[in-house]
């Protein structure tokens, strides 16, 4: 193969030059090529410093199409190399850069839709969902589209047997499908959503008040506030014996137990009684529910039910 700078990709053979006819010299023919190295036994990698990184194979087969926002702005690229983890190095007119093509880490930007900030990311149904201050957003061909109906802040996403939960400013809401129309099941400012261990067809919503329930159906679903505890429930999860943890703004951090209609508020969480109310953090943890704030680290210890100091930070 020769690669030119204005007139795109030709094949050699023979001692005869012709037109190399596939995607890739189409690519080429606006764009200019500044370097060439062969990648792997059967890649490319073309360099423009108009559009940056193209990956192509022998048989002229687009394999990454350059973006123009990965181009360098820092002066044209005069050579191009490969180490030995197959990233590559461009010398440019005052410096280096390196390219980390195996990276795992991919980084998805969008110029159409202000996205706004990111308050929960999911996978459901093979698609990347995220939730955020603008609404709901499922990435497609390395672009997130809103999906329609939902504009309010989106705080938390859970999966279901019938679809995508979405909790929001505007309440929270059922989607089955991208093809089909978003159900609103209530009204009320929603931020946290966990599933009821004990019946997949439940589940609990942390709101502006306390906790409320969702009953799930085939054709409707209902929707009952449970416990009223007159602050924002911000966190919700249910914990291995099937008790539901929630954070709160300023009471404090909560336990209800489904089973009994019981709820345990915890705003002390040391023997000697140092009151924290706010600032609380839980998370449930392969060593059971773990609390942590300003004054420390804590764990939950069910038969006395209280949280007392923990070391499972600790590396000894």
């Amino acid at each position: 193969l020769v690669f030119t700078q204005q007139s795109s990709i030709y094949t050699l053979s023979n001692n005869t030059i012709r037109e190399f006819k596939s995607a890739a010299r189409d690519l080429f023919l606006t764009t200019p090529i500044t370097n060439v190295i062969s990648f792997t036994k059967d890649t490319i990698a073309i360099w423009s410093n108009e559009t940056g990184l193209s990956l192509i194979n022998k048989a002229g087969d687009v394999l990454k199409k350059g973006n123009k926002k990965e181009k360098i702005n820092y002066g044209n690229c005069s050579a191009i190399f490969k180490d030995k983890d197959s990233n590559l190095w461009l010398a440019l007119d005052n410096g280096i850069a390196q390219l980390v093509i195996n990276s795992p880490l991919s980084i998805f930007s969008n110029s159409i839709y202000d996205l706004g900030a990111i308050n929960s990311v999911l996978r459901h149904s093979n698609k990347l969902f995220l939730g955020t201050t603008k609404g709901l957003y499922y990435l497609n061909d390395r672009t997130f589209i809103p999906v329609s109906g939902i504009t309010a802040g989106c705080w938390s996403l859970l999966t279901v047997k019938e679809g995508l939960l979405i909790a929001s400013s505007n309440g929270t809401y059922l989607l089955s499908s991208l093809s089909a129309s978003v159900q609103r099941i209530n009204k009320e400012y929603s931020f946290s959503l966990t599933q009821d261990k004990a019946n997949a067809d439940r589940v609990f919503v942390g709101n502006r008040e306390g906790l409320a329930r969702i009953s799930l159906g085939k054709s409707t679903s209902t929707y009952q506030q449970i416990q009223n505890y007159g602050d924002n429930i911000i966190n919700v999860f249910s914990d291995n014996y099937g008790d539901i943890w929630m954070e709160s703004i300023s009471k404090g951090v909560f336990r209800y137990t489904p089973s009994t209609n019981s709820t345990v508020n915890y705003r002390y969480t040391t023997p000697s009684g140092e009151l924290t109310r706010v600032g609380n953090r839980i998370i449930n943890s392969d060593n059971g529910v773990i609390l942590y704030n300003t004054k420390g680290v804590f764990k939950y210890n069910k038969p006395v039910d209280s949280f007392s100091s923990s070391s499972f930070l600790n590396t000894e």
